[in-house]
């Protein structure tokens, strides 16, 4: 072989591994995927495992599938009747389904977000409407 051939086939093996390599993930078994192909939704993969997908043309979006939790800074609260009161809050979700979490919100850190403004929200909502002593007395 001369040397032509051999830098002919070494640039044709390495874009074959590069190519084998953007086709394959793996998906962890607290880990749930969603494939993108261009953008537009194909598939959602739950099983672990190494899978694969059309490179450059598809996009692989984890998420976990565990109980994730969110506990934002405590934060002080006006009740009912003008008392300020400091409350820590603690929030437990799961996503469930993965391409309505993605339409929805995109990512953990956007749904992060939301669900702060969520918790906050309802909190003041109830927590305005309560007097101090019965909070104190329940």
């Amino acid at each position: 072989m001369n040397r032509n051939s051999l830098v002919l086939a070494a640039i044709a093996g390495a874009v074959v591994l590069m190519l084998a390599g953007s086709s394959l993930y793996v998906v962890n078994q607290a880990e749930q995927a969603m494939i993108l192909r261009l953008g537009a939704h194909r598939a959602t993969v739950q099983d672990p495992g190494l899978h694969l997908k059309l490179p450059f043309i598809e996009e692989v979006v984890r998420y976990d599938m565990r109980l994730l939790s969110l506990e934002p800074p405590a934060e002080q609260i006006i009740l009912g009747d003008q008392k300020r009161i400091e409350v820590d809050t603690y929030t437990r979700f799961r996503i469930a389904d993965p391409l309505k979490f993605y339409q929805a919100v995109r990512n953990e850190t956007n749904a992060r977000t939301q669900l702060t403004q969520i918790v906050s929200s309802a909190l003041r909502r109830v927590l305005g409407q309560v007097m101090l002593p019965s909070i104190l007395s329940d």
